[in-house]
């Protein structure tokens, strides 16, 4: 019973470490992509994503992110 929790704790502990690797990563690929950001923006934003990746994705969802215009 113990072994099961404590494999239980590491996949939890796992999947989290998971994803605050990968979500961050996703938004550093879609802010490489774009072609409306200077360089300079595009390395701050990529620094912010690095060094504050949850509080950065609120703020690049908030205020970096340019929907699509519909027609």
């Amino acid at each position: 019973m113990e072994k099961l929790e404590l494999l239980s704790g590491n996949i939890i502990l796992s999947v989290f470490i998971f994803l605050l690797i990968v979500i961050p990563l996703t938004f550093v690929v879609a802010v490489w992509k774009r072609n409306d950001l200077s360089q300079t923006s595009k390395i701050m934003w990529m620094l912010f994503f690095v060094f504050a990746p949850v509080f950065s994705i609120f703020c690049y969802l908030l205020f970096g992110y340019k929907r699509s215009e519909r027609r």
